[in-house]
């Protein structure tokens, strides 16, 4: 598939097609059409409304079956070492992490899904790892105290600190991004967390953890100053120092504690219906959720009522309702 011919698409067409792939495990062509989606869109400015459309119809038509390929995958690779469904799945999933929405359906999956993340995080392959990181980070960064407490109960922080250790050691993007992630991670903990979290962060050590990787980073380079990895140590260090004494997320949106590290620009929230090219701009009016999925969003009852009835929303709303 070309450029054009994906530019081209209307993005619920391309979803579709996606997904299709997607559901029969046809893993010839599936990587191959995400991956030439996101070369041609991910990092360039041009095509950025595309490829936050692309990923928001990702998240609400596809979400169910991506988790539900995750929870039924985890075993099968255990059992015989068949990666290409939990490799596939997982890295779906991060095109759908940029949402709030998205991120509470995933909560509402965390028994069953979350201890399959912990597992993840000692995953012999670097992208479930990395990507385990991922949604471990945007449900902390919700500040939803009963997940974070659930996060320490499963005993994240010890396969998180090993993640670290772990990553390959080099000036990659890649490496800060997962730096950086596990840090926020133990940030979430600390200020949203309350006792319960700090008396597990002071039982693995993280006091300790944070002063040896503050000072190996201090000596490598200034590179991890630019990436914002010493200044969220620091954050963090603080936080250990004197509980409850400083705020770091708290006073920033749920929509803004969630964008991506991305140079390109923030997502782009678009009208759910197939036939409208609305945005969103939350200064003057939030879209409105569909009070059944709570996933797609709409910016006037005219477009709900098309989509509920011709644009197939009907369909996948019933689905994972």
């Amino acid at each position: 598939m070309t450029s054009r011919q994906i530019l081209g698409r209307n993005p619920h067409d391309f979803v579709k097609h996606l997904l299709y792939y997607f559901k029969m495990r046809d893993y010839e062509n599936f990587p191959l059409y995400l991956q030439t989606f996101m070369d041609e869109t991910e990092h360039i400015p041009k095509h950025r409304k595309f490829y936050c459309r692309v990923c928001q119809c990702i998240g609400e038509q596809g979400l169910t079956e991506i988790l539900k390929v995750i929870k039924e995958s985890y075993d099968e690779v255990v059992i015989n070492r068949n990666r290409s469904d939990i490799v596939n799945s997982v890295g779906l999933l991060f095109h759908t992490l940029e949402s709030v929405p998205v991120i509470k359906r995933i909560l509402s999956f965390k028994e069953e899904l979350f201890p399959i993340v912990a597992k993840l995080l000692r995953h012999e392959l670097e992208l479930p790892r990395s990507i385990a990181v991922e949604v471990i980070v945007r449900c902390m960064l919700l500040g939803r105290p009963n997940e974070i407490l659930y996060a320490c109960k499963l005993g994240l922080i010890d396969p998180l600190t090993w993640v670290v250790a772990h990553v390959e050691e080099s000036v990659a993007l890649e490496t800060f991004v997962v730096h950086n992630n596990v840090i926020k991670i133990f940030i979430c903990l600390a200020e949203f967390g309350g006792s319960e979290a700090h008396e597990c962060l002071r039982k693995n050590q993280i006091s300790k953890w944070t002063y040896i990787m503050k000072t190996k980073l201090e000596e490598v380079s200034k590179v991890q100053e630019r990436m914002g990895t010493l200044p969220l140590l620091r954050v963090l260090e603080k936080m250990l120092l004197n509980p409850g004494g400083t705020r770091y997320f708290k006073d920033k949106s749920r929509e803004d504690r969630i964008k991506l590290d991305d140079a390109v620009g923030p997502m782009i929230i678009h009208c759910s219906s197939p036939v409208c090219t609305n945005v969103e701009n939350r200064e003057i009016e939030a879209f409105k959720l569909c009070s059944r999925c709570k996933l797609s969003r709409y910016c006037s009852a005219e477009c709900q009522k098309y989509h509920w009835k011709q644009g197939r929303h009907k369909k996948e709303c019933q689905a994972i309702a």
